[in-house]
């Protein structure tokens, strides 16, 4: 298996240089994205979570019911589908809203299942 690297930054410099070297092999293009839940197999919840390259996975929220996480993905699909994308006021109502109603803060999902969402993105693109 694999060697993880977690990387965590405010650093717009260090962000950009992470994009640049990871975009020539992502698999969604620019300005794609994929947004899904999953069950995490620790804490039982469901997580929301979205995808803007296919490499990688970002929790968003996490809730005990998944019709509420359900809500979140059609929320997210609403507002980052349409002309709102490009918004930065909507967009970042849409996380706030989207933290403010979580029932816990999301927790890193395994390697083995971020590599299985990940592999699930790359076979339908």
């Amino acid at each position: 298996m694999g060697t993880s690297l977690v990387l965590t930054t405010r650093n717009a410099q260090v962000k950009q240089a992470f994009y640049r070297r990871t975009d020539p092999t992502a698999p969604l293009a620019p300005r794609q994205f994929v947004v899904g839940l999953v069950q995490h197999p620790h804490t039982g919840l469901f997580q929301v979570w979205i995808s803007t390259n296919g490499l990688y996975i970002i929790s968003v929220s996490a809730h005990r019911r998944i019709m509420d996480a359900e809500t979140d993905v059609q929320a997210m699909k609403a507002v980052l589908g349409s002309q709102d994308i490009y918004n930065e006021r909507k967009v970042d109502a849409l996380f706030a809203q989207l933290a403010a109603e979580t029932d816990e803060e999301p927790r890193a999902l395994p390697e083995q299942v971020v590599q299985q969402l990940c592999q699930a993105i790359a076979a339908r693109v």
